[in-house]
């Protein structure tokens, strides 16, 4: 089969693809849908620029433990570029990804680099870079992941759970949420965190809004200010 005969092949799939979905449209139903944020605990060591992950046994509490997803994400987009920062990371909350139990360094940080992309993007390029076939309608994006739905009868209803095990789950699943619920971002004026945009609101935390505060106070500008008042 030459290549004329290939396009015309990929042609005639794609028309009867498009027919099949005029023909018989999905069926859309509302059941409520729960993303319990979950990350697998884990022991994490550095060798070389590789991090290695261990998971705990159930003696040493390898259970799941609920994170604040919110928190990790913007936790994480500030994280220093330092082995000693990353490390205390990923101890703290747990399994990084759940398809990897070793992984380079620099993959870490240029998933920190795309979430900020992402973060950065309009509500469209979000939704592409989390979508499997987002990019041309085709490819996945670069953020694109296969969650696990699990149901479940609460109450004599149906319920859907979303399954999130590792960082990585916990955070594009975060973004998902905000993607459905039409969530703009703001960055925070007092460091790089790109948080959910309420009115009035200029700083992730207290704690920034805190520290940008002192170091603004710290300014040789403002102790200029100061002094001139005081001699006045």
């Amino acid at each position: 089969m030459d290549v004329k005969s290939l396009g015309k092949a990929w042609a005639r799939a794609q028309r009867e693809v498009a027919t099949a979905a005029r023909l018989y449209p999905p069926q859309r139903i509302e059941v409520p849908l729960s993303f319990p944020f979950l990350v697998q605990p884990a022991q994490t060591t550095l060798e070389g620029r590789k991090v290695r992950q261990k998971q705990r046994t159930t003696i040493e509490g390898g259970a799941a433990k609920a994170v604040d997803a919110r928190c990790l994400s913007e936790e994480f987009q500030v994280l220093a570029h330092r082995d000693a920062d990353l490390l205390h990371f990923l101890n703290r909350y747990g399994w990084w990804d759940d398809e990897q139990r070793v992984l380079p360094v620099e993959e870490i940080w240029e998933f920190q680099e795309c979430l900020r992309l992402v973060l950065r993007g309009s509500d469209k390029f979000r939704a592409q870079m989390l979508s499997p076939r987002g990019l041309f309608g085709r490819l996945p994006g670069l953020l694109a992941r296969k969650f696990s739905l699990e149901s479940e009868w609460n109450q004599g209803a149906l319920r859907l759970t979303v399954e999130t095990n590792c960082c990585v789950d916990a955070i594009t699943a975060t973004m998902l949420i905000d993607i459905v619920r039409g969530t703009q971002y703001t960055k925070c004026e007092g460091c790089l965190v790109l948080f959910p945009s309420k009115p009035g609101k200029r700083f992730h935390s207290q704690a920034c809004q805190h520290l940008a505060l002192v170091r603004r106070s710290r300014h040789p500008r403002n102790k200029r200010d100061k002094f001139r008042k005081r001699k006045r």
